[in-house]
């Protein structure tokens, strides 16, 4: 919500980091902290769905980027039909960036308008949620079949008790890998097609 404020206090900063502040980005850095205090009185509504909406019959989560020489910004928002047919939309998420300092040719690394609205899409994204819960559970599977295979072949020592409760932390806690997401989408799509 904040973002198209905050962006404009990130470019001065970037224009000026080296140098004290001259005549000509006074005005601006004046006019941007006058407005500072106004938000305090930005309030964010945290539901979705208005009070006096009917019932809901369809939901949709939009993305939208734009981009100028200043920054660029990428927002995602929830599209709700009732079934009266009214529409209402709720913003979800935003990102804003500032553009980089000296124009470059983009690498794959950098951060861009494209990039950034596919991680918000993947981030509310069904299919990317579903594949990753599903290899968390495929890696939990895999951890308790290494256990019981453990405790059958070494009759349960101390050790490995200490060994598996370290792994026990370390389930949800690391990245999942390349290969665990294709593994999850490989156990998925067999479900699907039946």
């Amino acid at each position: 919500f904040a973002a198209p404020f905050t962006l404009k206090a990130k470019k001065l900063l970037q224009d000026l980091c080296k140098d004290e502040l001259p005549e000509s980005y006074r005005n601006r850095w004046e006019n941007w902290r006058s407005e500072l205090p106004m938000l305090e009185r930005m309030l964010v509504p945290r539901c979705v769905k208005p009070i006096d909406f009917g019932e809901v019959k369809s939901r949709q989560v939009q993305v939208f980027s734009d981009a100028s020489s200043v920054g660029y910004g990428s927002v995602a928002y929830l599209r709700l039909c009732d079934n009266e047919g009214r529409i209402h939309c709720s913003f979800l998420m935003g990102k804003a960036r500032l553009a980089p300092i000296k124009a470059c040719v983009t690498t794959i690394t950098d951060p861009s308008p494209a990039s950034t609205v596919t991680k918000l899409f993947q981030h509310f994204s069904d299919w990317c949620r579903q594949k990753k819960a599903v290899a968390v559970f495929l890696r939990v599977k895999t951890i308790l079949q290494q256990r019981r295979l453990k405790r059958i072949n070494e009759q349960h020592v101390p050790s490995a008790t200490a060994n598996d409760k370290a792994s026990k932390l370390n389930i949800g806690r690391s990245s999942l890998t390349v290969q665990e997401l294709e593994e999850a989408e490989q156990s998925i799509i067999p479900l699907i097609t039946n």
